[in-house]
């Protein structure tokens, strides 16, 4: 529904003061108003404005009942006439090929247009909230009709698109309460979003084309969609809704999407069993509905909340997956069990948003990235096992909330801890922290309150504002987390970054070993291997502390230091 709220949003502002671009039209000098009767005269293009207050009759619209254009007038501009309340009666010439953006919208007392055959194309939201508009003639020639063009004409009850038009955008005719046939030329091969969504009068539709793409919410509210029994598909491959009353659907074979908000809101559903044919499930498709089980062995791509606030108990992403949009399960709160498919390659945003019944979760190493969010507020979840050995990244706020959470291991590959990825994990008291970390965000750790100790290798460089050793107190705020310590390498970030907050410091070995670059407190053969390694840009080579391997005391590090590490360790 997000999509929705934005287009209508903008589709139907009255009268907006958002900046027009401004570009070269013919003169405006040329209007009278008489007896209400607007009337201008002019060539090519009407001008546009920067900004609707100036078009030369603002102030006098409300004084037109009546608009006379004139001349060789090609293109009538956007919000030229918006928000004339009292227009009753448009005169076009036959040499004006478009109208503009909104140009006759909220105009309440127009309740017929006739188009003349010139005009090609119709634009966002021209006639919007004409909710006195009864009737509309449009011309052989027509080609497209943008979105909203009629979107709240409350009145509209006939409308015939001629042959011509091939593209008809989205809500062009939404909430036109009195339409009730539509028939669509051949030429229109895509239903739109919300194309006649709340069109409460609707009982029939026709397509005389082959239908190649259908979007959500088309026929949402329509007699047309809520009068058909049980499942209701279109052209038996995209399913738009369900009708019926079992808890137990099987979704016919033949079917290849559930559309947006396909079972938005059905509380009949318990199991949905879909066939190998569906490959895409839409936005918030069973969204606020019962569902609890589902079986899904071959789709493709999960579109954003598709699952969301469901009690679904378990999820299996299958391994034909190949694209999930986020908050796919946000506030499941009875889901329990996920099972990622082979295909995947990243844990989407805000996934398994509030979802408390999740306990352990297990991430197979297949799974490259997790994205911002994607455990948040999971207050029960306690245990997450990483499978591989390398994680490519983890976003900000990934366990935020996560306040059952004991220990975490983040896998190697990681290379910055983000803002607020365990904020708020109350219980966590063991973390790992591997050497391909550079950097830890801005309360990383933050109100982590049972985290007494925290071991921060040398190659971490940055340690943002309150990311180790805070937690917040009612009335008093921001203050230092009682007994933490931080384990580092002396002159390193966290030696720093501790004594920069006043918190205690341990020092790990005696990182002032010469030649000891893994930190591991002796200085033999496998730190000549590793800085050959890190010389030659194996990847993932990171060295704990690369100054023991300045031998040239130089503050960088050659093949000079190479070679004088090998003699220094061949002497010993």
């Amino acid at each position: 529904m997000k999509k929705l709220i934005s287009v209508i949003a903008v589709c139907a502002m009255t009268l907006s003061m958002t900046p027009i671009s401004f570009e070269a039209h013919a003169s405006m000098s040329d209007w009278t108003i008489t007896d209400g009767v607007l009337t201008i005269k002019g060539n090519g293009a009407l001008p546009k404005y920067e900004d609707p207050r100036k078009i030369p009759w603002y102030d006098k619209k409300e004084e037109v009942t009546s608009l006379v254009l004139e001349g060789n007038i090609t293109e009538i501009t956007d919000q030229l006439f918006s928000g004339m309340k009292n227009l009753e009666s448009v005169s076009f010439p036959d040499t004006v090929t478009s109208i503009g953006w909104q140009t006759f919208s909220n105009c309440t007392s127009l309740k017929e247009v006739n188009l003349p055959d010139s005009v090609k194309s119709i634009g966002n939201g021209s006639f919007g909230r004409c909710e006195n508009l009864e009737s509309v003639s449009l011309p052989n020639g027509l080609e497209t009709i943008d979105v909203w063009a009629f979107g709240e004409c409350t009145n509209l009850k006939n409308i015939t698109i001629p042959d011509t038009v091939s593209s008809i955008g989205a809500y062009t005719f939404y909430k036109c309460t009195s339409l009730t046939d539509m028939t669509l030329p051949e030429k229109v091969t895509a239903l739109e979003e919300g194309l006649l969504q709340g069109c409460t009068s609707l009982q029939n539709f026709n397509a005389k084309g082959k239908i190649e793409s259908v979007e959500g919410a088309v026929f949402s509210g329509t007699p047309w969609l809520l009068n058909q029994p049980g499942i209701v598909t279109y052209d038996g491959k995209w399913l738009l809704a369900y009708n019926g009353s079992e808890q137990e659907i099987k979704i016919p074979d033949g079917v290849t999407e559930i559309c947006d908000y396909a079972f938005m809101n059905n509380e009949n559903i318990a199991k949905v069993i879909l066939p190998e044919s569906v490959k895409m499930i839409g936005r918030e498709a069973f969204l606020y509905s019962s569902l609890s089980e589902l079986e899904m062995p071959a789709v493709e791509v999960i579109k954003d909340n598709a699952f969301s606030e469901t009690p679904l108990k378990s999820i299996t992403f299958p391994d034909t997956l190949q694209e999930i949009e986020g908050y796919t399960m946000q506030n499941c709160k009875e889901l329990t069990d996920v099972h990622f498919g082979s295909s995947m390659t990243e844990i989407p945003q805000g996934i398994f948003f509030y979802c408390d019944g999740l306990k352990t979760v297990t991430i197979p190493e297949n799974i490259k990235e997790i994205k911002n969010m994607a455990f948040y507020d999971c207050k029960n979840l306690e245990t997450v096992i990483f499978e591989g050995k390398e994680l490519d990244s983890m976003g900000s706020s990934v366990f935020h909330g996560c306040e059952s959470l004991k220990s975490i291991v983040i896998p190697s590959g990681v290379s910055k801890i983000q803002e607020g990825t365990f904020y708020g994990c109350n219980a966590l008291e063991s973390v790992k922290i591997p050497e391909s970390v550079t950097s830890i965000g801005t309360e990383a750790f933050y109100n982590c309150t049972n985290l007494k100790t925290i071991t921060v290798p040398a190659t971490v460089t940055e340690i943002s504002k309150r990311a180790l050793g805070y937690t917040y107190i009612k009335d008093t705020g921001y203050c230092l987390t009682d007994d933490f310590v931080i384990e580092g390498y002396l002159n390193s970030a966290a030696d720093t970054y501790a004594k920069e907050n006043e918190i205690t410091f341990s020092v790990l070995n005696d990182s002032s070993l010469k030649g000891d670059v893994n930190a591991d407190g002796a200085f033999n053969v496998s730190d000549v291997i590793l800085l050959q390694k890190w010389l030659l840009a194996v990847p993932d080579t990171h060295l704990a502390n690369w100054k023991m391997a300045d031998f040239c005391e130089d503050d960088k590090l050659n093949v000079f230091d190479f070679c004088l590490m090998k003699k220094e360790l061949l002497k010993g």
